[in-house]
């Protein structure tokens, strides 16, 4: 198992060093020397149709299309020294669902991440990253189904001193565990796995307004006073939590498995990300989203979630003035409502 281990480890860092140096490079050969080759596809018994030079002839093409693309972004980061696209520049690569097959010569990948150092300016941290769908492990080597597949990113973020987040940074993944307690067994404790830097409240944490900057555990109870909260990292409360509004429409995990009231109302739109809200009290959920939870649904006046097959009629709680109608089908104007409810005017009828 080491010695798998300690394989697979040199043959992800081999990618990575491929991989960065072809696409800084803006080099086209290299490019399409990344995606599955004419050899790769005979060993996955996949045939296209096409002569071995016929197939390396669409890799180019699709290669120079990529990168085309690709180039302002490429451009732009190798202006600078400290920015640049290059393997110093390198801090991880991570890989889900990747094992060296034992008999069979190939396997899939389900996602490759790429990440580049962190860098400052300007009291902003700055950070670079790629993201890659259904790579394949062939003929010993890790190979992209399809450079399009390919997504570059950057993400920005205030620098985090005492300041700014008087949290304690949760040091390792044993550390981690212990604090979820019989959470960290459940299925959404995967999200753990994807994130690092984590920080810890331990007990009641009570804010004006949520303006946290880091990933964020509270043990105790939450209570947030602003007229409309939203958070804007990864968010997990043990105990209960108590606001008026709240609005997610980031790619952030949010948690509230300890119970969550509200005064007015949770709206979620659909952001890929994983919410959950055990045993939440107020007047109404509105969520259009395919990765919600909700448990124990009683204390809700009106709960419309359309993919817990949960149509309640917020129309007989909703002044008029938020719910449109267009081509027979019915929506709410949410950024009325939500423009609404920080001037802390009311949405509901009497």
């Amino acid at each position: 198992m080491e010695q798998i281990f300690q394989d697979i480890k040199k043959i992800e860092e081999e990618f990575s060093k491929s991989f960065i140096e072809a696409i800084s490079s803006k080099s086209i050969e290299a490019c399409a020397d990344l995606v599955l080759s004419y050899e790769d596809n005979s060993t996955l018994e996949v045939d296209y149709g096409l002569s071995e030079k016929r197939y390396r002839k669409r890799l180019l093409e699709q290669s120079e299309n990529f990168l085309k693309g690709q180039s302002k972004f490429i451009d732009k980061k190798n202006a600078a020294l400290e920015s640049a696209i290059s393997f110093e520049n390198f801090e991880e690569i991570n890989t889900y669902d990747f094992e060296i097959p034992k008999k069979h010569p190939a396997c899939f990948i389900k996602t490759i991440s790429i990440t580049m150092k962190k860098r400052l300016v300007d009291g902003i941290f700055y950070q670079v990253g790629f993201q890659i769908e259904d790579a394949v492990f062939v003929n010993g080597k890790i190979k992209i189904n399809n450079l399009f597949s390919v997504r570059m990113h950057e993400s920005f973020w205030d620098e985090i001193n005492e300041e700014n987040t008087p949290y304690l940074l949760i040091e390792d993944k044993a550390s981690l565990n212990e604090i979820l307690g019989n959470h960290s067994d459940r299925e959404y404790a995967e999200i753990l796995d994807h994130y690092n830097n984590w920080y810890l409240h331990t007990g009641d944490l009570v804010l004006d307004s949520y303006e946290v900057k880091v990933n964020l555990i509270v043990t105790g109870n939450l209570k947030i006073k602003e007229p409309v909260t939203e958070v804007l990292h990864e968010l997990i409360v043990l105990g209960n939590t108590s606001l008026n509004t709240l609005f997610l429409e980031e790619t952030n995990d949010v948690l509230f498995l300890g119970g969550i009231e509200f005064t007015v109302g949770l709206f979620i739109m659909d952001s890929g990300a994983y919410q959950i809200f055990n045993s939440p009290k107020g007047p109404i959920i509105f969520a259009q989203s395919e990765t919600i939870e909700v448990e124990n649904t009683q204390n809700i006046l009106c709960l419309y979630a359309p993919e817990l097959d949960k149509n309640g009629d917020y129309s007989e709680i909703i002044l008029d003035e938020f719910c449109g109608k267009e081509e027979g089908n019915e929506y709410l104007e949410i950024e009325l409502i939500i423009e609404t409810l920080r001037a802390e005017r009311p949405i509901f009828k009497k």
